[in-house]
């Protein structure tokens, strides 16, 4: 099967956002800040487990996949930048 990643940012531009911000990765064939082979076989690796669980969403880390509704056999790669966190004692700027 072929995979093709097409990005706004290249996947070198994507290691280089995760080595700036000081991101690190612990999952099979990565730890520490990843490289955009590294990356790349993230990004892989979790397709696979999407279509073997049929998963439209799957989060590892800070990357994040999503099924695209609109455009067959695509889907989101989606780069985790924070956390939102909403309670009583959350104050909102």
């Amino acid at each position: 099967m072929k995979m093709e990643f097409d990005g706004d940012l290249t996947l070198e531009d994507m290691a280089d956002l995760f080595e700036a911000m000081g991101w690190e990765y612990a999952v099979p064939g990565c730890y520490g800040v990843p490289d955009e082979i590294e990356l790349q076989k993230q990004i892989f690796r979790m397709y696979r487990t999407m279509e073997e669980d049929d998963l439209d969403y799957l989060h590892n880390g800070r990357i994040a996949l999503v099924r695209d509704g609109e455009v067959g056999n695509a889907f989101q790669v989606l780069i985790t930048a924070g956390y939102l966190y909403v309670g009583e004692e959350v104050e909102i700027l």
